[in-house]
């Protein structure tokens, strides 16, 4: 029997599988006018919150983009390429951003709320993973290979998209892939599970935002909105 071996746990930057969307070209000029009170805040992220996203996110996912969506001010989400977003930030091009709150920013203001996503192994229903000889995994051409709680032989394979990954597993052509819980959901299949081994990585993705006094205002409002939202409040 394959013999699992223990994976550790720990909190850091992990590259977000692949409901990240790119944007082609957009174009930024510098945020002069966030000093008016009604001006909506720009706020960028690696990840398209899409009606579809949020329909299969995890309920703390869900409540986080719906509350910032819901601030009094107004909130304008662009999703724009990971490597992009702290360039803009410095620029002073954006307002805030989503991002991992293990990289430090100077400036910057961070929510007292995140949302984790956890990044697993999914396999095919019904599939013995400890009777292969071989594991074949998939994951996102884009990212790097996390250690995998596997002791034998693992051969790895790029994907286009965590589509493809779900259609590969159904297939029997892979046996598992990484990815997180709300990418697999979005496929809406029933062929794939989690395969029951530890996480792979946890990634906190919190609102940071320019250290000025308007943002500072809303940012301290968007955390009260999670206190006024508790049970008995």
């Amino acid at each position: 029997m394959r013999r699992i071996l223990s994976c550790r746990r720990f909190s850091g930057l992990w590259r977000l599988p692949a409901f990240i969307v790119f944007v082609a070209a957009i174009s930024f000029e510098a945020r002069a006018d966030i000093m008016a009170v009604d001006a909506p805040v720009l706020v960028g992220a690696s990840i398209s919150f899409s009606p579809e996203w949020l329909s299969h996110a995890q309920k703390d996912q869900r409540e986080f983009v719906t509350a910032l969506r819901g601030q009094k001010r107004p909130v304008k989400i662009e999703t724009i390429p990971r490597n992009r977003l702290h360039e803009l930030m410095d620029e002073a091009k954006l307002d805030c951003i989503l991002s991992s709150t293990t990289r430090p920013m100077k400036n910057t203001f961070k929510a007292q709320r995140s949302i984790v996503f956890k990044v697993e192994l999914f396999k095919a229903k019904h599939v013995d993973l400890d009777r292969l000889p071989v594991i074949r995994i998939g994951l996102l051409a884009n990212l790097a290979k996390p250690e995998v709680p596997f002791s034998g032989k693992v051969d790895w394979y790029p994907l286009r998209s965590i589509s493809q990954g779900v259609q590969l597993l159904a297939s029997r052509r892979l046996d598992v892939i990484v990815a997180d819980q709300t990418r697999v959901a979005m496929t809406e299949t029933d062929m794939v599970v989690s395969a029951g081994l530890p996480v792979l990585r946890y990634s906190e993705i919190a609102l940071i935002c320019r250290d000025i006094p308007p943002l500072r205002d809303f940012v301290q409002a968007f955390d009260r909105s999670f206190e006024l939202s508790k049970p008995g409040m």
